[in-house]
Formats: C-alpha cells, sequence, structure tokens
C-alpha cells in the first residue's frame, strides 16, 4: 500500500505566502534550491508570481523666500502661492523684513492682486511672521511664538502666520479655511532654501 502523502505545507516570506499542492518534487527542487537545502521538501506545491509595482516619491514644490533664505512647501491647495514685501515695513536685527504678504494667483481675479503698497496690500490672504524667538508684540507684549504658534525657528529666526482672511467674501468660508489651514502648515513645515527635497 502507498502511503498517504504529507500534508501541504506553507512557508511565508514576509508578506508573501507559497502553498504547494499538484506538482513534483523534482520542479520543487529545481524551482526553489534554498529551500531544498532546508529540508523543506513538500511532495507538491502552487507558485504564486507576484508584480511588486515601484512609485516614486512626490514631487514637493516650494515657494522661495529669497529675502529670508527659507522656502515653504505648498500643498495643492496653495500651489499658486506668491508673496511680497510690504512697503514699510519694520526690518529684522539682520535688515531683512520682518514679514511678508502672501497671496494666490488663482483668486487674483475674485480676491485681488497682492501688492507691495497702497488697497493692494490688503488683498493678502495671509502673512508669514518673522521674529527672533525672543522678541513680543509691542502691542500684546506676547511673545510672537505664543502669538503665533506653531511655526518654525530656522537660522535663530522664528516664522510664524497669520490669516488674513477674516471676514473676506471674496471666496467661499470653506476655501479661505482651508487656504489658511494650507499656509499654516507650509509656515511650520518651512525649511531652510538651501535644504535638499526629500
Amino acid at each position: 500500500m502507498r502511503s498517504a502523502p504529507p500534508p501541504a505545507t506553507q512557508i511565508k516570506f514576509s508578506r508573501l505566502t507559497i502553498g504547494r499542492s499538484c506538482g513534483s518534487r523534482r520542479a520543487f527542487s529545481a524551482s526553489c534550491p534554498a529551500l531544498r537545502a532546508s529540508g523543506v521538501m513538500p511532495p507538491c506545491y502552487i507558485a504564486a508570481q507576484v508584480r511588486l509595482t515601484c512609485y516614486p516619491a512626490p514631487t514637493v514644490s516650494y515657494l522661495t523666500v529669497k529675502e529670508w533664505g527659507v522656502k515653504l512647501p505648498l500643498s495643492s491647495t496653495i500651489s499658486d502661492a506668491y508673496y511680497v514685501v510690504p512697503v514699510g515695513i519694520s526690518p529684522d536685527a539682520d535688515g531683512q523684513p520682518s514679514g511678508i504678504l502672501l497671496g494666490l494667483t488663482s483668486l487674483s481675479s475674485s480676491c485681488g492682486t497682492v501688492s507691495e503698497s497702497g488697497r493692494g496690500s490688503a488683498n493678502a490672504l495671509g502673512e508669514i511672521i518673522r521674529a527672533l524667538p525672543t522678541d513680543r508684540d509691542p502691542v500684546s507684549g506676547q511673545f510672537y511664538t505664543q502669538l503665533y504658534p506653531n511655526g518654525v525657528t530656522l537660522g535663530g529666526y522664528y516664522y510664524g502666520y497669520s490669516s488674513s482672511s477674516k471676514n473676506k467674501t471674496c471666496a467661499t468660508a470653506s476655501t479661505l479655511q482651508s487656504i489658511d489651514s494650507a499656509f499654516g502648515t507650509a509656515a511650520k513645515s518651512s525649511v531652510s532654501a538651501t535644504a535638499s527635497a526629500n
């Protein structure tokens, strides 16, 4: 009487599992020499072919503020962002502007184009504040790091986002809220302009 074959076995390779049935010892031995050497020799098997697809890392676009030597990563919500340096803004200790105004090209027709002075400066959707971590707001007396939290410190200066969209009606409230959130995230994710993108 022929003895019954041993039960089917499985060998797991990370997330890949190969189950064996309906094959031959010779075929298995030829296709899996490493397993043959380990002494695992089920009488039959089914070989599963697995296709691995590799996707490149997403490309990140940045808004580079040349005056500061920093760049802000832009999400799809603010991919067409631009900035201007307002006329008359006070300089920081290193002589660079203490803030920039932000706008979106896609909203220029409805919200107006942001410019350095005059009425155009009122069209800004937000502002990036730049200050030393020890600087305080002259009106409230609060540290800028407290007044504009969730910012980032780069090269000894603190960068935080201040919204200018309150009471604006040039876009829906949800759109303006999304823009605010995106600019806030960009501000706290800012990096040195010389840093390499991942």
